[in-house]
Formats: structure tokens, C-alpha cells, sequence
């Protein structure tokens, strides 16, 4: 910056000032005017280079192509000691990593709920310690913090790959991906979800305390067993009616969502989960499925940025 500043410190009565005629047009140009005009080029160029330095930061984005479940500590595994990741990573076959299918590199997550997974409660009086599960969660991690701050403007992405042999049960709800509330009580404890249930994709977009949808989405998931779904979420997290809050959703590079409403509960913000989820009621074992890609990136972010492998 400062090599910035001292080009553009011309003395104003400098004596050393070199005075050239252009032969061409008779013009008599000024070595202090050329060196402006290259300055000025300089200065512009600074500008391109600092917005180039300003442009969308990606928060987080989990690929497993280290081999590692829990790179940069983004998901806070631990299976010992977290209570929280206890009951969310119940067994060993929970949450595993395999080499197909991937959605791109060379690795993928894969979620598997079996009957008879041991949970450990981690919220006493409530059901979240027995309802079947195997989830990766950004609470546990170190910047969840920054998944979906109020007021704030969000771009997630993921791939997610569904078997020909996944059962199409009769719960109420089988979860595979949310936005989690970070504190309250459970009645609109996601704001956003994705489920599968009773064989169909569902987005579903709370806002305030209601116990019902703002906004939903279905469709037939039939057609996309056996393949990888590319999902990209934009989200204005806004609680406040008329406070510009939006959720456009593109499933496979189609928007499939375009709500434009509140979304979330004021001033509480939120974290990612991915994997299996489901209510205690009538579930249906086991349950497999497979996740790559994952990204969370900030307001500047872009579809092209966070979609799995690129836009589509």
C-alpha cells in the first residue's frame, strides 16, 4: 500500500519536470502527466487485486478426501466422550467412509441405522435419545457458529446418494439433512430440512414457533435411486415478516424452491446436520445412505461455488 501512496505524492512544484513535444500532433505531454496515467493504471490494477482478495468465502466444506471423517475438527466427531455425538453416532457402521459410490474424488460418507443401535440420551425427558439415527453434526465442531447467524445470508451444497434398497416406511418423517436451531425448545427445532419420507423429497421451512410448515416441497424420490441428487440451498435467515427472508432450493441445477417469507426463530441462529434421522414411530430397518460434497459458503458465495462438483 504504501509503494501506492508515495507514486501518488507528485511534488506540486517539482523542477525536474521533463517537458516532451509529440511530434506527432504537436501535443506537449509532461513527464508528470505520464507518470499520473501510469499511475492511475497501477491504482486500478490495486483495485482488482483487492477485490479479487474480497471474493466468497467457502465456511466449510467436508469432501473426505483426506480419508478423515472429521477433517479440521468441521463435524466434532467423537464417539467416546461427546454425549451429543453419542447419541448421534450410536455404533461403529453409524458413519463410515468407503470409496463407492463418491459424487467426485476418490471418498464418500456412508450412514447406516440398524435396528437395535445403542442411543445414549443426551436431552432427559425428551425422545431425541431414541429416535433411530446416524448424523454427522456441525454443533460439535469449532465454527458452527457461522452456519446460520441471524440476518445473515447462506449458501449450503451437497450430493446425496439414495440405494435402490432404501425402504420406503411409514414414519412420520425420515430427515437426512437440516438446519438445526442452536438453542430453544423443540417445536421448530430445524427451520430447514430436507426429508425422505414415505418415499418422497421433502424440503420443509419453519419460521417462528409454528408446529407447521411456512413452505413445502414434495417430490417422488423414485427417480433418483441408485444416483447421486445434487441439492443447493440459498438461504436469508430473517425471521421477521417482511425482513426479506427467502430459501430458493435447485435440485439437480432445477430450482424447486423459490419461497420468499420469514424463516427461523429471531435472533437464534443455527448448524448443519447430515444423515439419517427418523421418528420412533413405526421405523423401518436398516437404512443406508451416502453423502459427498458438503459446503457451507457466506453472502458473496454462489451456486457455482458450493454446488457438488461444480454447477450442473
Amino acid at each position: 500500500m504504501n509503494w501506492l501512496l508515495s507514486l501518488l505524492a507528485f511534488p506540486a512544484n517539482s523542477t525536474d519536470v521533463t517537458v516532451l513535444a509529440d511530434e506527432t500532433h504537436g501535443n506537449v505531454v509532461s513527464y508528470r502527466m505520464k507518470q499520473r496515467i501510469i499511475t492511475f493504471c497501477l491504482a486500478s490494477m490495486f483495485v482488482l487485486f483487492v477485490g479479487d482478495m474480497a471474493k466468497a468465502e467457502i465456511i466449510m466444506s467436508s469432501d473426505f478426501e483426506d480419508n478423515q471423517l472429521n477433517s479440521n475438527n468441521e463435524w466434532g466427531v467423537n464417539r467416546d466422550k461427546s454425549k451429543l455425538n453419542r447419541v448421534l453416532l450410536p455404533e461403529t457402521h453409524s458413519a463410515v467412509l468407503v470409496s463407492s459410490p463418491v459424487r467426485c474424488g476418490t471418498r464418500a460418507v456412508r450412514f447406516e441405522v440398524r435396528q437395535g443401535d445403542k442411543y445414549t440420551p443426551a436431552c432427559p425427558g425428551r425422545d431425541c435419545g431414541t429416535r433411530p439415527r446416524a448424523q454427522l453434526s456441525r454443533a460439535a465442531g469449532q465454527s458452527y457458529t457461522q452456519d446460520a447467524p441471524p440476518f445473515s445470508e447462506r449458501w449450503y451444497g451437497f450430493s446425496a446418494y439414495v440405494p435402490n434398497d432404501w425402504i420406503d416406511g411409514n414414519e412420520s418423517w425420515v430427515g437426512i439433512f437440516d438446519v438445526h436451531k442452536a438453542e430453544g425448545g423443540r417445536i421448530a427445532s430445524s427451520p430447514l430440512s430436507l426429508h425422505i419420507t414415505r418415499g418422497a423429497w421433502t424440503v420443509n421451512v419453519f419460521h417462528g414457533l409454528q408446529d407447521t410448515p411456512a413452505h413445502r416441497y414434495v417430490q417422488s424420490v423414485a427417480n433418483d435411486k441408485d444416483k447421486w441428487t445434487d441439492w443447493v440451498f440459498h438461504v436469508k435467515w430473517d425471521a421477521r415478516e417482511n425482513g426479506g427472508g427467502f430459501v430458493e432450493a435447485w435440485r439437480n441445477g432445477a430450482r424447486v424452491v423459490n419461497y420468499k417469507g420469514p424463516i427461523g426463530i429471531p435472533n437464534v441462529g443455527g448448524y448443519v446436520k447430515i444423515g439419517p434421522q427418523y421418528s420412533p414411530n413405526n421405523p423401518s430397518f436398516p437404512r443406508i445412505i451416502y453423502f459427498d460434497e458438503i459446503k457451507i459458503g457466506d453472502e458473496s458465495s454462489s451456486y457455482s461455488e458450493v454446488a457438488p462438483g461444480g454447477a450442473r
